[in-house]
């Protein structure tokens, strides 16, 4: 191999190397959802969920700067209910039971400082069950690395999977929001949970 044919495959193997480094600590997003198949036999009725107006009473845990304001949650609600709007959809109704779930599995992925649909206990669905919520559908975005309200509603608005669940054939919503670190040093980790009841 000549000289130019070494040089050519090292300043290739460099820009793998920076576009690799590049993809890693860009904010990432995942998505996932889960129906429960129900028999009309076995179908009961909703429990009530626990849902506030425009008030949200859930414990703030986040430590960020000014760009996440302590209102972040009724941000993320207007967001998602304005792109639901637009598309011709009911508006989702905030519930205090999803805000602590989301904000557990927040708390989780901050704790092992990994983006994940899954916990200890296990899968989205056995997590609301165990949450006590009452499901016959539900979907959850995760993100990590947004610093605002709207980086990452930007983020999932322009992934037609997360979209698709922010746009589902659902009726209530939580939110979740946690840094692995202090203030600005740590990384976000955000969650939105979709459920349609039983």
């Amino acid at each position: 191999m000549n000289i130019a044919a070494i040089l050519a495959t090292f300043a290739c193997s460099l820009v793998l190397l920076s576009l690799a480094n590049q993809i890693s600590t860009a904010p990432r997003i995942e998505r996932h959802r889960q129906q429960l198949q129900i028999s009309k036999a076995s179908s009961k009725p909703s429990a009530d969920m626990k849902t506030t107006g425009t008030a949200v009473t859930a414990k703030e845990t986040v430590k960020l700067d000014a760009k996440v304001n302590s209102n972040w949650r009724q941000e993320m609600l207007n967001d998602v209910n304005n792109k639901r709007k637009e598309a011709g959809r009911p508006p989702l109704v905030l519930s205090d039971q999803l805000n602590a779930m989301s904000q557990s599995h927040s708390d989780y992925q901050g704790s092992i400082k990994k983006m994940t649909h899954d916990d200890a206990s296990g899968s989205l669905g056995k997590r609301a069950t165990d949450a006590g919520v009452s499901w016959s559908r539900l979907a959850e975005n995760v993100a990590m690395g947004a610093e605002t309200v709207d980086n990452v509603m930007n983020q999932w608005e322009n992934s037609p999977h997360h979209l698709e669940n922010i746009l589902g054939d659902y009726k209530f919503v939580g939110f979740g929001l946690t840094t692995d670190g202090e203030g600005t040093k740590g990384t976000t980790y955000w969650t939105q949970t979709f459920v349609y009841p039983l």
